[in-house]
């Protein structure tokens, strides 16, 4: 009797068990079977997984949990389980997406490459199963890097040249996208540079802060306003470089070279046709306060040579703000003044100066003078602008408002603090900046009776400000008392962490720092001026050697003459004035060149200013006599000076040597042409002895840049081959290399015939023209893949084999054979013959899930499979796809050839209702 009850209590609770676990029914589970390593990109990918469950109808849920687990050879790789997983909404039906699946797998970052399991079982509240497990195989294979070729510049078009009109107007720059298109979107981040004399492109690039910087999404063109204002003063030129980097969402660079564009550069052709100049006010005037209440009349030249047409004079007047120049402000402010007049030369403007100026804004102005003529559109256009003139109004003589002063009650005198260091616009390097920085400052005159707080503040700059809007929007980084004294040490102004540059996007390396007087009952008092300083990009480099380059082998003649060294400036570009100080030195016979610039007298030692060269006659006066060789060194060392200090060397070059060389050679012809074989080419290389007396060939080189490692195969006539004075010696042979071959250098070395002189050598590059490739004639090249005898199509798969077999003359060693499915297309007899999936990207694939199969080494047949999307039974359909094949050889070269094919898939015959294939197969 016992036995019985415990048979029925074991049956009992099988029976609530199976109750349980059938209370949720997952209907279907789809993963796909590649996913990336990370799994939060999984949502990027369509349908990546899909999970659908069904409650029981008679089961009252409570919150159930969804347990989800990544698995690997059975053990749990990260996931939730009954414990930690979190109560979801009850449900009838519900569809869960990849990204509410992948939310339960929050620690689960990335996965290695390997094969995993995807578990999902549900659970109620009191942790019990209440559906089965249901697990689905997936792959993770390591991320292929991209190789996206960054954008392409289109417009302004390099070396665009602009007249003042045009680039007076908005402007539109243009330029392809990245190349393949990414799946994730694209910022592309627009910069415009404008240069300064004495630098290039790349040295603005590299030092100057750009004057334009937008970013647009996904697109490839944005429209800038406001490039030029008007003439371009020195230092300033008025031509400009531009540039386009591609980013990805987290701001990272996205393709080759960083993501940026080859740089283009465009300009502007000023006016030639007249000329305005500003009279009154005149430059750098100071108005009084009261002067400045009242209408102040400008005045400016009429334009010269007159013109025909009338002529419209445009006055405008721009205020400048804290940090400001007046070229910034013109660039970056709305004129606070704009009036025309026609075919008069003055204006009188009223209301310029209302008062005190109040932060961000100075008591400085800014004004110049258009002349505009009408095209024949009718439409006005500027043909001539006047020199910016600046004027200031003394704004000192009125206190502002709630400003304390300290010092004596009847001191008229607004009292100012004057910062001194940093001073205004100083760079410091990275390692500078990271140390600390002492800030220096006047103290408050005349001194109060009292103590005196400094409060030090100081903002950073991020990107898109200029220094007001900083001090304005952004809260100080430092802010800092002392008492009596007028100077305090901060550390750590940059911000720790930074991975791109050393200040931390969306920060610049440009800061602002102003000291305000705060009194004992904590009233601010006087401020004084803000003063900009910055962090550059680098450590200071330079300056570098540029010639006489390296090993530069100068012949006696041209050594008689004066040599011209240059070299590049220093980077970047300090505030003082830099004295550059070259020096030459004479190698002696046993000395190297750090030993000749330890132990010797340099023999040239010349000072310039702020130029980047230098020309020395008497280097050389006739033969070298021993113990002098004819080998010399030479380098540069800038130099600084501060007033009251001592010269300071803030930087030097690597030492370069040149030689004078007493016995030359003299290039006639180089010539280098493809031969049959590939990766051989002949060549045939003619030279000189203009000497006095006879030469041998002493050394014969080859080498190749593009690709590198060309080598000699062999030549004539040897070595050591005698050369009479005046007459020529013609040398050929071959050489090996890729056969992809671009370029090529060949030198040779000459000495006299007693070997009293110094060699001479002459190293000469060529291009080489690309040698036509016959690899994949039909003459050596046969691929066959005759149609198969058997296509079959079932399960939504259509599969085969595919005999191969290629022949080549020569014989060759296949490497691998890779398949592309480049078409596929299929064409159903109704519309009705898809019932559902009518999604392409789930279809006509390798069942891979890719488009590309690979084999290595040679194959006799190769399998295939390509899905299709499931169709209405009795529907008759024919496919058509076509595969490329490659065949890539062990010596580099590979062929192809397209080969397409075509499939029907009858449908069904009706019979006394029912339904079998042409084949008489059930349906």
């Amino acid at each position: 009797m016992k036995k019985l009850k415990l048979l029925l209590l074991l049956c009992l609770l099988s029976s609530a068990a199976i109750s349980q676990i059938s209370q949720i029914k997952i209907v279907s589970f789809q993963v796909k079977n590649l996913l990336p390593s990370k799994v939060d990109d999984w949502t990027n990918i369509p349908a990546a997984i899909i999970l659908t469950a069904q409650k029981a109808p008679t089961v009252q849920l409570r919150e159930p949990k969804m347990v989800v687990q990544i698995r690997s050879n059975g053990a749990i790789i990260c996931g939730n389980n009954n414990s930690t997983a979190q109560p979801i909404s009850p449900f009838d039906v519900k569809t869960f997406t990849t990204a509410e699946i992948t939310g339960m797998l929050s620690n689960c970052h990335e996965l290695k490459e390997g094969s995993y399991q995807l578990c999902v079982q549900f659970f109620n509240l009191d942790r019990i199963a209440i559906s089965n497990e249901v697990c689905r195989e997936f792959r993770v294979e390591a991320a292929k890097a991209e190789d996206y070729a960054p954008p392409t510049l289109i417009t302004p078009d390099n070396g665009k040249s602009f007249t003042e009109a045009e680039l007076s107007r908005p402007i539109n720059f243009r330029w392809t996208p990245l190349v393949p298109k990414p799946r994730e979107p694209v910022t592309y981040r627009l910069k415009v540079w404008q240069l300064m004399q004495g630098q290039n492109g790349s040295q603005a690039m590299r030092s100057n802060q750009p004057i334009v910087t937008k970013d647009v999404d996904n697109i490839t063109q944005a429209v800038v306003t406001g490039i030029y204002t008007g003439p371009c003063r020195p230092p300033y030129l008025c031509d400009f470089v531009w540039q386009v980097q591609s980013l990805n969402k987290d701001g990272k660079p996205v393709g080759r070279n960083n993501g940026n564009s080859e740089p283009y550069s465009f300009g502007v052709k000023q006016s030639q046709g007249g000329e305005l100049k500003n009279i009154s006010p005149e430059d750098n005037r100071n108005f009084s306060a009261a002067d400045a209440q009242k209408p102040i009349t400008f005045r400016w030249t009429p334009l010269v040579p007159k013109p025909q047409e009338p002529v419209t004079y445009r006055l405008k007047v721009w205020q400048l703000m804290q940090g400001q120049s007046g070229s910034q402000a013109m660039r970056s402010n709305k004129p606070i003044v704009t009036k025309d007049v026609d075919n008069l030369t003055e204006a009188t403007v009223s209301n310029l100066w209302t008062g005190p100026c109040r932060p961000p804004y100075l008591c400085d102005y800014i004004w110049v003078v258009e002349a505009r003529i009408k095209n024949a559109a009718g439409v006005s256009e500027p043909v001539a602008s006047s020199s910016p003139s600046t004027i200031t109004v003394d704004g000192d003589q009125v206190m502002e408002e709630g400003e304390k002063v300290l010092g004596k009650p009847d001191d008229p005198k607004i009292l100012k603090i004057i910062n001194t260091f940093p001073e205004d616009r100083k760079q410091f390097r990275p390692d500078e900046i990271k140390q600390s920085v002492t800030f220096r400052w006047t103290p408050i005159v005349p001194k109060p009776q009292e103590h005196v707080t400094y409060r030090l503040k100081v903002w950073q700059l991020m990107q898109g400000q200029n220094g007001s809007q900083a001090m304005r929007s952004n809260k100080p980084i430092v802010t800092k008392d002392v008492a009596d004294i007028t100077e305090t040490t901060v550390t750590n102004l940059l911000r720790s962490g930074c991975t791109n540059g050393p200040c931390c996007p969306p920060y610049l390396c440009d800061f602002f720092w102003s000291i305000q007087v705060v009194t004992s009952d904590g009233t601010a008092g006087a401020t004084s001026e803000p003063t900009a300083f910055g962090v550059s990009g680098e450590q200071t480099k330079g300056p570098d050697n540029v010639f006489p380059e390296d090993k530069k082998q100068i012949n006696s003649g041209e050594a008689l003459k004066p040599i011209t060294f240059r070299w590049t400036p220093i980077v970047p570009k300090p505030q003082e004035p830099v004295t550059y100080r070259l020096k030459v030195w004479q190698l002696m016979q046993g000395q190297t060149g750090s030993q000749a610039m330890r132990t010797n007298k340099p023999i040239v030692t010349k000072d310039v200013d702020n130029i980047t060269e230098a020309t020395v006659s008497g280097i050389y006066t006739g033969p070298c006599r021993p113990p002098y060789l004819c080998d010399f060194v030479w380098m540069v060392e800038a130099i600084t000076k501060q007033a009251g200090a001592t010269p300071q060397v803030i930087g030097s070059s690597n030492a370069t040597m040149f030689m004078v060389t007493q016995y030359i050679i003299q290039l006639d012809s180089i010539k280098v042409n493809c031969t049959n074989t590939p990766g051989v080419y002949s060549f045939s290389y003619t030279i000189t002895n203009p000497n006095a007396g006879p030469a041998t060939l002493n050394l014969f080189t080859v080498t190749s840049s593009v690709p590198a490692g060309a080598s000699i195969g062999s030549f004539t006539p040897p070595i050591n081959t005698v050369i009479p004075s005046g007459n020529q010696l013609t040398i050929t042979g071959t050489i090996n290399a890729a056969p992809n071959l671009s370029n090529i250098c060949i030198g040779a070395e000459i000495k006299d015939v007693g070997n009293a002189f110094w060699k001479a050598s002459k190293d000469t590059c060529v291009n080489v023209l690309p040698c036509k490739c016959e690899d994949c004639d039909e003459k050596h090249f046969t691929l066959n893949a005759p149609l198969p005898a058997q296509i079959s199509i079932a399960n939504n798969i259509i599969s085969y084999n595919q005999g191969i077999t290629v022949i080549t003359t020569p014989p060759k060693t296949i490497k691998t054979i890779k398949a592309d499915l480049v078409y596929f297309e299929m064409v159903p007899e109704n519309n009705m013959c898809i019932p559902c999936n009518k999604d392409a990207a789930t279809y006509g694939h390798f069942n891979n899930g890719t488009n590309s199969l690979q084999w290595n080494g040679p194959q006799q047949t190769l399998d295939f499979n390509i899905t299709t999307p499931q169709l209405t039974p009795c529907c008759s359909t024919v496919f058509r796809w076509c595969i490329r094949y490659k065949i890539e050889f062990t010596d580099c070269t590979s062929c192809n050839k397209l080969v397409c094919y075509e499939k029907k898939k009858d449908g069904c015959e009706k019979i006394n209702g029912g339904g079998i294939d042409k084949q008489n197969n059930p349906k």
